[in-house]
C-alpha cells in the first residue's frame, strides 16, 4: 500500500513538472516588440512565466503596469556584463528583441520642431541620424547579444534562444548600415552585418530560432496573414512591412514548435483582412532556412 501512494505521488509530481510554465527571458521587454511578446507570454499564464530584461526603473515601471511582478522584471545592460548576472537561472528559454537605436541629431529635432508649426513634419534621412557612445550595433547587436547568448549557455537551463533580426541583411549595400558610419572605422554603423554576424554565432552554440522581420508598424495584429521565405525574397516581391503585434505572435509561436528550432526565415505580411494565421505547425513546417551569404566572414 506504502509504495502504491509514493508511486502515485512520483507521477502526480511529475505530471506537475511537465505541465510547469516555461520560463521564458525576454530581452528589450521594455519597448517595441520586445514588450508585445511579454505582454503576450503574460496572458498566457498556463504556458508561460515571463521574465523582463530592461535597461532602467522607468521602463521596469511599465511592465508592472502590464501585470508583472517585481521578481519577474531584470534591470540590466546587456553590453555591461557585471549588470545581467544570474539573470537566466532556472530559465528555460530567451527571447532576445533588444537592438542598437539611431538617434535624432540635434539640428534635425530643431528643425522638425518648426516644421510641426505649419504642418510639414518629415522622417529624418540617414545622415540625420546617429547612435549614442558606446549603444553603436557593434556594442548593443554583437558584443551585448553574445554575452546573453554566452550567459544562457553557461546557464546550463536554456534549452532554446529566440532571435529577432531583420530583413535586408542578404546584401552589403543596404543603407541602414550607413546610420551611425564612420569614416577608418570598421566596427560603425553596419547595423545588419553586425546582426548576421551575431546569428552566425548564435547558430553554433544553442538551439535557435532566427526571425528577419520585415519594417515594423503600429497596425493592429491579427489581421493579417503571416508569410516567410529566405534571402529577403519577400523584399523583392513587395512584403517588406510586418505589425509588431504580430511579430510577437510569431516568437511566441516559436517558443510552442519544435518545428521552429533550427529555423532562420525573413517574415513580413499580407494586406489587411488575408490573416490570421492558424497553422503553425504548417507555418514552421515548409522546407527551406536562410543561407548565410559568403561574404560576411565570422567576426
Amino acid at each position: 500500500m506504502l509504495l502504491f501512494i509514493i508511486l502515485s505521488m512520483l507521477a502526480f509530481l511529475q505530471v506537475q513538472a511537465l505541465a510547469s510554465p516555461t520560463r521564458v527571458l525576454v530581452t528589450g521587454a521594455g519597448s517595441s516588440v520586445g514588450m508585445e511578446v511579454f505582454k503576450k507570454l503574460l496572458k498566457a499564464p498556463s504556458k508561460f512565466t515571463p521574465y523582463g530584461l530592461v535597461r532602467n526603473a522607468k521602463d521596469a515601471k511599465v511592465l508592472i503596469t502590464l501585470g508583472a511582478a517585481a521578481e519577474q522584471i531584470v534591470i540590466g545592460d546587456i553590453t555591461d556584463r557585471s549588470s545581467i548576472n544570474g539573470m537566466f537561472e532556472g530559465i528555460d528559454k530567451a527571447v532576445l528583441c533588444t537592438t542598437a537605436q539611431p538617434q535624432k541629431s540635434t539640428v534635425f529635432r530643431i528643425k522638425q520642431f518648426f516644421r510641426s508649426l505649419v504642418g510639414k513634419k518629415r522622417a529624418p534621412r540617414l545622415d540625420e541620424l546617429f547612435y549614442s557612445r558606446g549603444y553603436s550595433p557593434y556594442e548593443v547587436d554583437f558584443l551585448g547579444q553574445k554575452n546573453v547568448i554566452d550567459m544562457a549557455v553557461e546557464s546550463g537551463t536554456v534549452k532554446h534562444i529566440v532571435l529577432l533580426s531583420n530583413m535586408g541583411g542578404y546584401s552589403n549595400s543596404s543603407r541602414v548600415n550607413e546610420v551611425g558610419k564612420k569614416l577608418g572605422d570598421p566596427n560603425s554603423g553596419n547595423l545588419l552585418k553586425w546582426k548576421r554576424a551575431l546569428e552566425r554565432y548564435l547558430i553554433k552554440r544553442s538551439f535557435f530560432t532566427i526571425l528577419h522581420a520585415g519594417t515594423l508598424t503600429d497596425d493592429p495584429g491579427g489581421k493579417r496573414e503571416i508569410i516567410w521565405d529566405v534571402d529577403d525574397n519577400l523584399m523583392r516581391n513587395g512584403y517588406k512591412k510586418i505589425p509588431k503585434a504580430d511579430v510577437a505572435e510569431v516568437i511566441v509561436q516559436s517558443l510552442l514548435w519544435k518545428e521552429a528550432i533550427g529555423r532562420s526565415i525573413d517574415i513580413a505580411a499580407r494586406g489587411e483582412g488575408t490573416g490570421p494565421t492558424k497553422d503553425w505547425l504548417r507555418f514552421f513546417s515548409l522546407p527551406g532556412n536562410n543561407l548565410y551569404p559568403s561574404d560576411l566572414s565570422e567576426q
